[in-house]
């Protein structure tokens, strides 16, 4: 289950009243990997425009230093009441790889609106079964895209309200029909 060991611990909110348009956690991966996937790539490229709220993860210092900004690990305690300070976020490719990872699930339980960078979750896994208004608006295809997203979450309440409850159902669905089990028999 998405925060597991934490799962008890997420607390679903609804509350448009947050701290940050848009805050991401998300760490540093290697760096043999394809520029437009790499996640300094992203960082300076799809983050940084946006002016987050917070940028918080596992980076080196060498980064830190080539973007003049002192990024801090969370503790995974702290994980889920630091993500619902915002309102919206966005997953990235790890490891340069387009696998999905529990981010989404994550956010989606919690109540932050998650949009997806265009090479994360490539075999679809997360979206394939969701709402198509959830498949359209989470994906985004650019950083502009992305920043105009975040800025028609913010102007637009009740519309962040409404994507918040569809991934909210979409999460719900998938552990009722233990998703995550079907997919493994599948295999």
């Amino acid at each position: 289950l998405p925060g597991t060991p934490f799962a008890d611990t997420i607390k679903f909110s609804d509350s448009f009243e947050r701290a940050h348009d848009f805050g991401i956690i998300f760490n540093e991966t290697k760096r043999e990997v394809a520029i437009e996937k790499s996640r300094r790539y992203i960082l300076d490229n799809w983050v940084l425009p946006l002016n987050p709220g917070f940028v918080r993860g596992k980076w080196s210092e060498a980064t830190q230093r080539q973007f003049h900004m002192m990024i801090e690990p969370v503790d995974v305690v702290d994980y889920f009441g630091l993500l619902q300070t915002t309102r919206c976020t966005l997953t990235t490719p790890s490891s340069g790889s387009g696998w999905a990872t529990a981010k989404p699930w994550e956010c989606f339980a919690a109540g932050v609106v998650c949009f997806f960078h265009p090479a994360y979750d490539d075999q679809n896994h997360i979206l394939r079964d969701a709402p198509n208004a959830l498949r359209v608006w989470l994906r985004v295809d650019s950083p502009q895209e992305l920043k105009a997203r975040v800025e028609y979450m913010r102007k637009n309440p009740l519309y962040w309200a409404e994507i918040v409850w569809l991934q909210r159902n979409h999460f719900d669905q998938a552990i009722e029909r233990k998703r995550y089990l079907t997919t493994i028999e599948e295999r």
